[in-house]
C-alpha cells in the first residue's frame, strides 16, 4: 500500500518528502465514515487518500462532475471505500440533507469532517457572506 501511495506522490515528493507516509496507522479508521469537502483535488484529495488508506469509508464532495472517477481511483488504490457526491457548499439548500445522504450511501453516520472546500477572496472578511465561503 505504501508503494502505491508513494507512486501517486512521486511528483510532489521532491517538494514534500513527508507525503510518502500517511500520518494514520493502518486500519485505525476502519468502520469510520469521513466527509471530505473539496476532496476531488488538491489538499482535499490528499486528505481523502490518507483517510481511505487508514481504512475509513470516505465520501468526497465536490462541485466537479469528475468526482466519481476520482472516488473510483481512490477506492482502487487504498483499503478504504470511497464514494462521491456532487455538492456546492456555498449554497445552504444543497447540503440540507447531506448527512442523511451520507448515511444512506455509506451505511453508517458520518464521524469525521475535513472541510477543504475553499475560495479566494480579495475582500475584507467583514464583507463576506455565506455564499462567499466554499
Amino acid at each position: 500500500m505504501r508503494e502505491e501511495f508513494a507512486i501517486r506522490c512521486r511528483r510532489a515528493q521532491r517538494f514534500y518528502p513527508s507525503c510518502l507516509y500517511s500520518p494514520f496507522r493502518h486500519g485505525i479508521l476502519n468502520g469510520k465514515v469521513a466527509l471530505v469537502t473539496g476532496g476531488a483535488s488538491g489538499i482535499g484529495l490528499g486528505i481523502a487518500r490518507s483517510l481511505a488508506s487508514a481504512g475509513a469509508i470516505v465520501v468526497i464532495a465536490s462541485r466537479k462532475l469528475a468526482t466519481d472517477r476520482v472516488a473510483q481511483q481512490l477506492s482502487e488504490s487504498s483499503d478504504g471505500t470511497v464514494y462521491a457526491i456532487q455538492l456546492n457548499v456555498r449554497y445552504p439548500d444543497a447540503y440540507a440533507d447531506l448527512f442523511d445522504r451520507i448515511e444512506k450511501l455509506a451505511g453508517a453516520p458520518c464521524n469525521l469532517l475535513a472541510n477543504c472546500a475553499a475560495g479566494n477572496f480579495a475582500a475584507p472578511p467583514r464583507t463576506l457572506t455565506t455564499v462567499d465561503f466554499g
